[in-house]
């Protein structure tokens, strides 16, 4: 079985974590035919391949506005890709990540192309339960496109027995949705989270939003601007314990960095929105409703932590269920029925 999956492009020459996953977890099953070859003009690269695939796999594809040329691609995308890929039948399976762009720009068109995308796509999965909701409202509940499976998890060693000498954890590429200019005003303004050790450790993706931080940073804040390695990411979440995950947009549903931050014996902390609300049934995460409450919510699990009960929670067993191989074998199943 042949596929195609978008976006295939690199960030500055950054891989996507969760595209190198979703490809490698389907080997033996899936061939992607477009992975190796890097493409540099966005939804045009499909012409390459649209004769071999059976298969189209879209991925944040209501971001495509802003991309070079990005307004072209969705003007040739629509009146000739699609098209052909249904006159061929090639059957498009959409990956709903969040429900609607991160980014403000061109909003217009974004909204034009998520909402086509509902219609285009033969099968749309998302990684949080509020996905399906969102699939319901568009095609109503009685449709069949909408799969829910929960972001799938790496399955490398998490460390748990180091010291928890970090109070609070920030990690992941910078981008001012996630809101770390806001827990850093509370930082300022707030004596108990003054005298915590703090680290936010991941690349700022915009030039003002890094001036912007830079300049709000706390003495007890240590800020690494760059790419960590997997081994520093979990050298980091071993010593954590609380992993804060602020999110001020409401565009996020699911969220790789929140499922690479469980299983080290610390506390997750997210807003209550998409895979976060569906983590805390599994007692993954602590939510809060509005950023107000970070400080407050903070203060409470380090006074009151103990590494010992975290260690007993179960997730274990959730884990070992909802590897990245365990996601293929349910994808296989699904698309052979």
């Amino acid at each position: 079985m042949n596929a195609y999956i978008y976006p295939n492009s690199k960030w500055k020459g950054i891989e996507n974590p969760y595209l190198e996953n979703f490809v490698s977890s389907f080997k033996g099953e899936i061939d992607f035919v477009n992975f190796k070859n890097i493409s540099r003009t966005g939804l045009l690269d499909i012409f390459r391949y649209i004769f071999r695939i059976n298969l189209i796999f879209f991925n944040w594809i209501e971001d495509v506005p802003s991309k070079k040329g990005g307004m072209l691609q969705w003007y040739i995308f629509k009146n000739v890709i699609y098209p052909v890929l249904r006159f061929r039948k090639v059957k498009i399976i959409w990956v709903l990540h969040n429900n609607v762009s991160h980014y403000e720009t061109h909003k217009e068109i974004k909204q034009e192309i998520f909402n086509s995308f509902f219609k285009y796509s033969d099968l749309i999965l998302t990684h949080a339960e509020d996905g399906i909701q969102i699939i319901n409202q568009k095609l109503g509940a009685e449709n069949l496109k909408a799969v829910y499976y929960p972001h799938p998890f790496n399955n490398r060693k998490r460390y748990i027995n180091k010291e928890k000498d970090i109070d609070i954890l920030i990690w992941g590429s910078v981008s001012r949705y996630k809101g770390i200019h806001i827990f850093l005003d509370q930082v300022q303004q707030n004596e108990y989270l003054q005298n915590l050790n703090i680290k936010i450790c991941g690349k700022v993706m915009e030039k003002s939003y890094e001036a912007l931080l830079y300049e709000k940073l706390p003495e007890n804040v240590h800020f690494e601007n760059r790419f960590v390695s997997d081994d520093e990411l979990d050298e980091y979440l071993s010593r954590s314990k609380i992993t804060l995950f602020i999110y001020a947009s409401d565009s996020v549903l699911s969220s790789g960095a929140l499922s690479d931050s469980v299983g080290y014996g610390n506390v997750i902390i997210g807003p209550s929105k998409g895979a976060f609300k569906d983590l805390s049934k599994q007692h993954f995460v602590l939510l809060f409703q509005n950023a107000e409450e970070i400080p407050q919510l903070c203060k409470s699990v380090i006074n009151n932590y103990s590494e010992a009960e975290l260690k007993s929670m179960p997730q274990n067993k959730f884990l070992r269920d909802h590897t990245w191989n365990d996601f293929s074998k349910f994808f296989i199943k699904l698309i052979s029925n």
